[in-house]
């Protein structure tokens, strides 16, 4: 599927492990999951973790996680508790996590922990380029506004 897409910078595959397993093969890679303080959300996450861990290799791996409401475990409790979880049983390592408004507007400007996981990723998928060059590259392009802060 990627020999198809031509002339892009960035593409999105939301999907299963599973699917993302057969899809991507071999490639360098750092997914990202997504998870909330809820039991069963945390189990899809980690076993998600654990299939590219064994299928692919991927040894590193960044958290999206909404905003807290009324109780429960806080984002950087739940992020802790998946990176602890990854690090020790199947020794992977959690990059970063960012934290979002699950009301938030399709179109509506992203939060800055967004910002800086999205820009690490577009970092990390382009090894080959300085991080001071690709910023300046990529600031001389118009961010569209549903990548803003």
């Amino acid at each position: 599927m990627l020999n198809v897409v031509y002339d892009v910078d960035v593409v999105v595959i939301h999907a299963e492990a599973r699917v993302l397993a057969r899809m991507l093969g071999e490639k360098p890679l750092r997914p990202v999951l997504l998870a909330s303080g809820a039991g069963e959300s945390l189990t899809h996450a980690y076993a998600a973790l654990k299939m590219l861990v064994q299928r692919l290799g991927l040894m590193s791996f960044d958290l999206v996680l909404p905003a807290a409401r009324g109780r429960g475990p806080t984002p950087a409790q739940v992020a802790r508790r998946v990176s602890d979880c990854a690090d020790r049983f199947l020794g992977a390592a959690m990059h970063d996590s960012a934290v979002i408004d699950p009301d938030m507007a399709f179109g509506a400007a992203s939060g800055p922990d967004l910002m800086r996981l999205a820009a690490a990723q577009l970092r990390a998928s382009e090894p080959s380029i300085p991080a001071a060059a690709w910023t300046s590259a990529r600031s001389a392009a118009a961010s569209p506004s549903y990548l803003s802060a």
